[in-house]
């Protein structure tokens, strides 16, 4: 949030100032720029993750035999535990 605040107002005050005042590292407000700027490593399995909810038709968290009966008619497992009961 402090870094969100001094990369809007680092046009109008220095990032030094804006740094100090919200007792914040400018060096870690570097790295704050540099982490937006690299793309998200997990947001092709996020992606992945939600069309197979869709698919599934979850629409959140699902009971553990619920789970079991859907992964048996898709043959998509869970879990190990869940591939070891179903056989």
């Amino acid at each position: 949030m402090r870094c969100a605040i001094v990369a809007r107002e680092r046009t109008r005050y220095s990032v030094r100032q804006l740094c100090r005042t919200l007792e914040l590292s400018v060096s870690g407000f570097h790295e704050y720029l540099q982490r937006l700027e690299r793309p998200d490593p997990e947001a092709a399995l996020r992606a992945e993750h939600e069309s197979q909810r869709q698919l599934l038709g979850q629409r959140g968290s699902e009971g553990f035999f619920r789970m079991i009966e859907k992964e048996e008619v898709t043959g998509v497992y869970a879990t190990k535990a869940a591939a070891h009961i179903a056989i």
